[in-house]
C-alpha cells in the first residue's frame, strides 16, 4: 500500500502547461487515500516543528525563571523546587511559546 508513495509529487505541470496536483511519478493520480496519507503527514510534521520551537522557548525560560526566583527568594526555598513551580506555571508556559515562535520567526 505504501511502497509508491515516495514518487508522488505535490504539483506537476506537463508539456501544454497544465497544472495536476498528487501525481505519481508514472504520470498518473494519486488515489484518495494517498492524497489523504500526504495531507496529513504535511499536517502532522508541520505542527510537530512549531511545537517543537514552542518547547525550544518553553525549555529555555523556565530555568532563567527558576534561577531568577530562586536568587530573589529568601527561605526555605530550593532551586529544584522552584523549578518544579515554575513548570507548573502556565503564564511561564504561554511566555515561553511565545519566545519559541519569536525565536522561530527571527530565523525566517
Amino acid at each position: 500500500m505504501f511502497k509508491n508513495m515516495k514518487g508522488i509529487e505535490f504539483e506537476k505541470v506537463n508539456e501544454n502547461g497544465e497544472t495536476s496536483y498528487f501525481v505519481k511519478a508514472d504520470g498518473t493520480q494519486a488515489s484518495m487515500f494517498e492524497r489523504f496519507y500526504l495531507i496529513a503527514l504535511c499536517l502532522f510534521l508541520g505542527f510537530g516543528y512549531v511545537a517543537f520551537r514552542m518547547l525550544i522557548g518553553v525549555l529555555l525560560l523556565i530555568p532563567i525563571c527558576a534561577i531568577f526566583f530562586n536568587h530573589f527568594l529568601k527561605g526555605d526555598t530550593s532551586f529544584v523546587g522552584i523549578f518544579l513551580l515554575m513548570i507548573r506555571d502556565i503564564r511561564i508556559v504561554i511566555f515561553g511559546c511565545v519566545i519559541g515562535l519569536g525565536l522561530w520567526f527571527s530565523d525566517m
